[in-house]
């Protein structure tokens, strides 16, 4: 079973989580910490990361974009939350909770 806690602890061990954590933090302003941190469009290409589990390909089509966009965007949803790949992106999500953000 996958225990978010313990990802959370081995993944601080590098600082990156600390980084991220601290962004969210200075970032609450009551309107969601991700939209203080990602553009809309990111957190539509997020939401479609992690929940849908789309390639690139997929959400170009969905949302009428080429794909070399999508990957621009997924760069730097990864490059703001500090992930070096989608699954430690999809964990990282779940783990601090912003799942429910994504939900919404």
């Amino acid at each position: 079973m996958y225990d978010s806690k313990e990802y959370l602890k081995e993944r601080n061990k590098d600082g990156r989580l600390e980084i991220v954590k601290d962004t969210i933090t200075r970032s609450l302003t009551g309107i969601g910490s991700l939209k203080i941190i990602l553009t809309e469009r990111q957190i539509e290409i997020l939401r479609m990361i992690v929940l849908e589990a789309k390639l690139n390909r997929t959400i170009a089509k969905d949302l009428g974009l080429v794909e070399r966009t999508v990957e621009e965007h997924r760069r730097k949803i990864m490059h703001k939350l500090k992930a070096s790949n989608s699954v430690e992106l999809t964990k990282l999500v779940f783990a601090m909770g912003l799942d429910r953000e994504l939900f919404r």
